[in-house]
């Protein structure tokens, strides 16, 4: 549900650039625990995974 409302909707009148794009990528891989990105590189996990939002998620 959060990547088709984040990631897939982008309205015609929206105006992002790649790095805002692969930010919300990045977002939405982040509320997934490490393990489950076995299909990632480790070096771009360590550079982008952002552990907060991990934890918000497992907190609710």
């Amino acid at each position: 549900e959060e990547f088709e409302e984040q990631f897939v909707q982008q309205g015609y009148d929206t105006s992002r650039d790649i790095d805002e794009t692969l930010d919300i990528g990045w977002d939405l891989l982040s509320m997934l625990p490490k393990p489950e990105l076995n299909r990632i590189d480790e070096e771009n996990i360590e550079e982008h995974y952002r552990e907060d939002v991990e934890a918000e998620v497992a907190v609710g």
